[in-house]
């Protein structure tokens, strides 16, 4: 029999699994809404969102609140305070490194978030023990703080140009990092200015897009890019609405 209300409704799922072919395993449902129910490699994750980009993203009105706050200040004071500008760049750059390592391979499966708060504000109570140390050796400070401005302006550069090759998107990211170290060792003073302005305006602008949307996270991009999940046609054009408000 016929139901004239009801709309004809297919469902086909395929889970991940070691098999390379499309193996039926189930049926459910009804002969209006069937549901059938199959295993294959094909039905597995092209990839993964890592665990502390999903923790960020979950609290993401808290750490854009703190991005737009430090961003402004880096932008504007960053030369008046360089000791300051070099602690706080310091530990944020380490709480970042150190934390996506950490909940890479310590807290994938970890489902409590006061777990993972604990494991955050552990991370940057040692970030920023090692940044009041850097702090007070000033010459080096002010090399890893435009470091870290370089490897800022090369995922910057990789976004913007959508950047597929693999080789191509470390080499531009060191070549940045470690360009600006060294012009801060020979020329300080110009490239500290230059390098508090980039690094406050992409933190102001990236703290932002974590209220509005739109601007990748550019390790995710990149995994999305290499595994072919996004290319130019697919990329969020409003990137380069953000990218013209960080200049």
């Amino acid at each position: 029999l016929t139901d004239p209300n009801q709309f004809y409704n297919l469902t086909v799922n395929i889970i991940c699994s070691d098999s390379d072919d499309l193996v039926f395993k189930s049926a459910e449902g009804d002969e209006c809404s069937p549901i059938l129910n199959y295993e294959s490699s094909t039905g597995c994750p092209v990839f993964s969102v890592d665990a502390f980009t999903q923790f960020v993203s979950k609290y993401s009105y808290l750490f854009g609140a703190v991005l737009i706050a430090v961003g402004f200040f880096l932008a504007f004071f960053g030369n008046r305070l360089v000791n300051l500008v070099i602690f706080l760049t310091v530990t944020m750059a380490l709480s970042l490194i150190l934390s996506s390592v950490f909940f890479y391979y310590f807290m994938e499966k970890v489902q409590n978030d006061w777990a993972k708060w604990l494991s955050f504000a552990a991370i940057i109570l040692v970030s920023g023990g090692i940044g009041f140390f850097t702090m007070k050796q000033r010459k080096v400070g002010s090399g890893i703080l435009a470091a870290w401005g370089g490897v800022l302006l090369g995922l910057a550069i990789t976004t913007t140009f959508v950047l597929s090759t693999e080789w191509a998107y470390w080499l531009i990211i060191i070549a940045c990092g470690v360009f600006a170290f060294f012009l801060a060792m020979k020329t300080e003073k110009a490239v500290i200015i230059g390098i508090t302005c980039f690094i406050g305006s992409y933190s102001f602008v990236r703290g932002i897009s974590l209220y509005v949307g739109g601007f990748p996270a550019e390790t995710e991009l990149h995994n999305e890019i290499i595994n072919q999940a996004v290319d130019w046609d697919s990329f969020d054009k409003r990137f380069y609405y953000y990218l013209g408000g960080i200049i």
